[in-house]
């Protein structure tokens, strides 16, 4: 059973939504999340609990930890790469002397 129970037409796609919604669980508010990534989606009770809770853990991650994170979205095939759609013209190494090391 999916919990956002439904999607507004035209609002943008998936591919769209998924990296600004990581971007503003590490960085943003909760409230940021309703009224930006996910304001397309109607969502239930269960999975605003469920993101609270997510985002607290966030939230006590060390600074260092969240860059970490956030540096995995600036490059644009992780997501396509991981789903089988990997774009070797748009893969970007973050670590210039160790080109197999994410960092």
């Amino acid at each position: 059973m999916s919990h956002f129970v439904s999607h507004t037409p035209g609002a943008g796609s998936d591919h769209e939504v998924i990296p600004s919604f990581l971007q503003t669980l590490l960085e943003g508010s909760a409230e940021q999340l309703y009224v930006g990534p996910i304001s397309q989606y109607e969502v239930d009770d269960l999975t605003k609990t469920a993101l609270s809770a997510l985002k607290g853990c966030i939230d006590d991650l060390s600074p260092e930890h969240v860059k970490a994170l956030v540096d995995l979205l600036v490059i644009p095939s992780f997501y396509h790469y991981h789903n089988g759609y990997h774009c070797a013209a748009s893969y970007q190494i973050l670590d210039k002397k160790h080109p197999t090391t994410l960092t």
